[in-house]
């Protein structure tokens, strides 16, 4: 028995080795195994020059050109803020409004305009147990509204190519040693500086769309321009007043596609390549989920928009600050008092040092429910 099973297993064997080198004879089977080998190799180029395609195709689908004049082209959907959890007769909700403005103004336009990009949703389910339930908001109630799937396939619009603006010269050719420009700090021109991408200037040895995509986005910033291929710089359109602190004279920087002049012919190196950010906006700039701001960046926006360099410890732009109260003598010597909860925080601030939220401001921003008598 153990005999015939060795002798099952020996044929068994012997079977495979016939498969796997094949019916050859003396060299004919190096020659064989060689070709196999080959075979393999040229099965594992097609794979990597697939894969490389697809790679290719997902990076150009993040992009799409489209015609500036079109009004399309300038409009995006704007939403509220979430309200506070509502018991609707659907469920409990949360609610918010979502509209359709040009982002170089602000204006709401036609949805239509705005029908080639997912909408966000207006609804979200909550729960009254974990977030409380406010009645006095039941007039808001509406049927559960979903939205566009919010995966965008494209990220952002190109523009076109554009000259500079007079008086934006071209890059340097040794790199700043800083991404941190504050050429545009003290800019009282006519015409928007340095075109109206007046933040940032990141250079990379690869630079591309989606990297500078990536860099200004992540800023808070949703205009975003290459320049002659090598400059990555940002900007920021109306709609988005995160990026500006809520401040409203800021023509100098803002980003104004009339005033550049679209560049006539095709051949050579683009001046300024423009992207505009194609998502939607939440709270009065792009959602905080794609940024990703240090403190850092929060110091130098304030510093281009104020005029000045501003300190961490100076929140607010210069015009806009409110002198903190004299602190009571006993105070300033040292003397505990009992406890303030009766002081008067409105309107002065009476936090430690000089208060927080410095740069508060009464204009309700855009993408904001109006609601509250100051914003921060």
């Amino acid at each position: 028995m153990i005999a015939r099973a060795a002798f099952l297993l020996a044929a068994l064997c012997a079977s495979l080795l016939q498969a796997a080198v094949g019916d050859c004879v003396g060299g004919s089977c190096e020659a064989a195994a060689a070709g196999r080998v080959l075979l393999q190799r040229k099965q594992e180029a097609k794979t990597v020059v697939q894969q490389e395609e697809a790679q290719q195709h997902r990076r150009n689908r993040r992009v799409r050109r489209v015609d500036p004049g079109h009004t399309a082209a300038a409009a995006a959907w704007v939403a509220t803020p979430f309200s506070d959890c509502v018991q609707c007769p659907a469920g409990s909700l949360q609610i918010r409004s979502v509209h359709c403005l040009r982002i170089f103004d602000g204006a709401a336009v036609a949805e239509t305009l705005c029908a080639a990009y997912p909408k966000p949703a207006a609804t979200k389910s909550c729960d009254c147990a974990e977030l409380p339930c406010n009645a006095n908001l039941t007039q808001m109630c509406v049927a559960p509204q979903g939205g566009g799937d919010e995966d965008l396939d494209v990220d952002f619009l190109d523009l076109g190519c554009y000259e500079r603006v007079a008086g934006h010269a071209a890059p340097a050719p040794q790199a700043p040693p800083s991404a941190y420009d504050f050429s545009c700090m003290s800019y009282t021109g006519a015409v928007p500086c340095k075109s109206g991408v007046p933040f940032y200037s990141m250079r990379s040895n690869s630079m591309n769309p989606p990297m500078c995509y990536e860099f200004c986005t992540g800023k808070g910033l949703d205009i975003f321009a290459l320049v002659d291929d090598v400059e990555c710089r940002c900007g920021a359109s109306a709609v988005n007043q995160n990026a500006r602190a809520h401040q409203v004279d800021s023509q100098h920087l803002d980003f104004n596609l009339a005033a550049l002049t679209l560049k006539q012919s095709d051949m050579g190196m683009c001046p300024l390549r423009v992207y505009r950010y194609a998502g939607h906006y939440e709270e009065g700039g792009v959602p905080y989920a794609q940024t990703q701001l240090l403190e850092e960046d929060e110091t130098y926006l304030k510093s281009i928009f104020s005029g000045h360099l501003v300190t961490h410890l100076e929140d607010a732009a210069e015009g806009t600050k409110t002198v903190p109260p004299t602190p009571e003598p006993s105070l300033a010597q040292g003397e505990q008092t009992p406890e303030g909860y009766t002081r008067n925080c409105w309107p002065d601030n009476c936090g430690p040092g000089r208060g927080p939220w410095e740069d508060r401001v009464s204009a309700t921003p855009a993408g904001v429910w109006e609601r509250y008598h100051e914003y921060v």
